[in-house]
Order: C-alpha cells, then sequence, then structure tokens
C-alpha cells in the first residue's frame, strides 16, 4: 500500500509525519533493491521484470496502484432492502490516503475482536464495504469524504437514506508506550461509535448471536472486501490470493498490534512499477 501505516504513529487524527518517514523508506528500499538486481536500464523498471522468485511476491511498491474493485454497494442494497434491514457502509478511503491501511485495521479488528454488544448490533444490518462517491451516486445525495462509515435505509420502497459517520481515533504519546492498550482504546471507541449508529436507543449483547456474526465475518470478509494480514513493516499477505501478497521490504521500525493484524483488503486490480495504470 503507498502508505503502510502501522499502529503507535503518531500525530493528531491521522499519521502523517511518521507515515512520510516511511514513505522515504520504502522509496530507499525499492532504490537498493533495484540497484543491486538491476545489470542494466533504468532502476525503477528493474522492478518491473519478471526477475523474482518461482512463487511471486507483491512488493509494497507495487501496491501503488490498486484500485477498489467493482461496486458490490447495489448488491448489498438490494439484500438489505428483501430482508426489511439497514445498511452499514465501510467507507473505502483512497489508497493514497494515510487512512487506507489504518481505517482497514481498526475495521477488521472490529469484525474479529469487537465486543459482544457491537456484534448484536452488526446482526440487524446487512454490512458492505464501498466508497463515498458510490454512496452518494447510489442515495443520489452526498456522503462526508472524511466519514469512516455510514448507514443507508429508505421507507416503505423510498430513495436511500444515507448518512455518514465520523470517529475521532485518536493518536498519542501515551498509546506510543502501549501499542496493544492504544489499540484496544481506539477500538472501544470505534465499536461505541458503530453501535450508537446502528441503535441509537442502545443494545443489549446477546453473547450467542456475537459469537456467530464474529464467525461468519472471520471465515468471509464483507461483500466489497477480503481479507490481509501483516505483522508490520511491509509485510502483506492477502487471503484467497494464489499467490498471496508479501511485501518485501523491512525498515524494522514497524509493529502492528495483535488485534489489528488480519484486516480488510478493499483493493485489486494490480500492476507493475514503471507501467502505466490501465485507463490512466
Amino acid at each position: 500500500m503507498k502508505r503502510h501505516g502501522h499502529d503507535g504513529q503518531r500525530s493528531g487524527d491521522e499519521p502523517n509525519t511518521i507515515d512520510s518517514r516511511r514513505r522515504f523508506l520504502v522509496f530507499v528500499g525499492c532504490f537498493a533493491a533495484s540497484c543491486r538486481d538491476a545489470s542494466s536500464g533504468d532502476a525503477i523498471d528493474s522492478l518491473a521484470t519478471d526477475r523474482r522468485p518461482p512463487n511471486p511476491t507483491i512488493g509494497v511498491a507495487d501496491l501503488n496502484g490498486w484500485s477498489p474493485p467493482p461496486a458490490a454497494l447495489r448488491d448489498a442494497w438490494n439484500r438489505a432492502q428483501e430482508r426489511g434491514k439497514s445498511l452499514l457502509v465501510i467507507l473505502i478511503p483512497p489508497i493514497d490516503s494515510g487512512r487506507a491501511r489504518y481505517d482497514a485495521q481498526m475495521f477488521g479488528a472490529l469484525l474479529c475482536h469487537g465486543d459482544d454488544a457491537t456484534l448484536t448490533a452488526l446482526a440487524s444490518v446487512e454490512l458492505v464495504c464501498a466508497t463515498p462517491a458510490e454512496c452518494a451516486a447510489l442515495a443520489r445525495s452526498t456522503c462526508d469524504p472524511d466519514a469512516r462509515f455510514a448507514i443507508m435505509d429508505s421507507e416503505q420502497g423510498a430513495s436511500p437514506r444515507l448518512r455518514s459517520f465520523r470517529a475521532q481515533l485518536p493518536w498519542g504519546d501515551a498509546m506510543l508506550d502501549d501499542v496493544e492498550k492504544g489499540t484496544r482504546d481506539r477500538l472501544d471507541e470505534l465499536c461505541l461509535r458503530v453501535r450508537e449508529a446502528i441503535a441509537p436507543a442502545g443494545v443489549a449483547a446477546d453473547a450467542a448471536i456475537a459469537a456467530a456474526e464474529r464467525s461468519r465475518y472471520q471465515a468471509r470478509a464483507p461483500l466489497g472486501s477480503r481479507w490481509a494480514s501483516s505483522t508490520g513493516c511491509a509485510s502483506l499477505e492477502i487471503e484467497g490470493e494464489v499467490d498471496g501478497a508479501r511485501g518485501g521490504i523491512y525498515c524494522g521500525i514497524g509493529h502492528t498490534s495483535e488485534i489489528s493484524r488480519r484486516f480488510l483488503w478493499y483493493y485489486e486490480k494490480p500492476w507493475k512499477v514503471g507501467k502505466p495504470a490501465p485507463g490512466r
């Protein structure tokens, strides 16, 4: 991913300074690798060659061109209507934003490690991942580009009503001292915001329902996404891929907390570094 967020980054609401540092390290690593492997030709273009192990991998630099998959929003909306449910939309940030990996980690943590009350609330809605632009187009409305999730519903077949929600998940020095606790605190805040949006009057936790929902999403990611995992630095493995995708540039300063090592992956259609992006 163009910006790989790691738990323990510093700044206000989103990681910026350390993000820039890591992008620089990624650049240095890419350049060094290309100089080492290339016997001739342009250094960056050497990254686009097929001089790779028999089991090819996708490095960090290769992810710069990934884009969201075809819209799954319409199918999810139709299913929600048929079942008389609201639709909870996890909003997909641009892959080149600092929030891309950050949000994916937090929503992955919510589905795998969220509390029983939140998972019980999720049982009352359909869930999908889509971009703000897709939501705005379907609802013929506007969608806050800084929102982290949205809810779509309607009354008696009327046009979809779209409500978008922000969730402040701050970073701070105290969180750097205890990455695991900091991630859990942010997860608790996200769970609270999602519960409030789904059930403003509150919801009673049901352990059996929560366990069923948790198992369902652990087995299969929400429509519009897949599961991926990382242990930090540039490592990335997309579940379900024949060869997966493992980054090969390790800066040594990254750390991913235990509860956010498995996260949602929204993007597809990779192309190689140095080659033009399809349709661009």
